[in-house]
């Protein structure tokens, strides 16, 4: 059997997510996932509290694949935003 689809791209500029610090996004998605079944509470305990992570809107009781790119985006930014000093 064939199949034929269609591969549409989203408006890019509609969807562009910008990280204020690429190093920080790097280090937190890496810590987010360096250990297979854990939950980010434990994964991120260096980076985030639950403070922020409430602040976010991020569960923390999730696990790593759990969260969009944007939901990280929006973690980075907070920390860089608010000054907030884990690392």
């Amino acid at each position: 059997t064939s199949a034929l689809i269609q591969i549409t791209p989203k408006n890019e500029k509609n969807n562009q997510l910008t990280v204020e610090n690429d190093i920080l996004f790097e280090k937190i998605v890496f810590s987010a996932f360096q250990q297979r079944r854990k939950i980010l509470k434990n994964t991120l305990k260096k980076f985030v509290n639950e403070e922020i992570a409430k602040k976010c809107e991020i569960d923390l009781n999730q696990r790593a694949e759990n969260l969009h790119v944007s939901d990280y985006v929006r973690l980075v930014n907070f920390i860089r935003e608010n000054n907030e000093t884990f690392i």
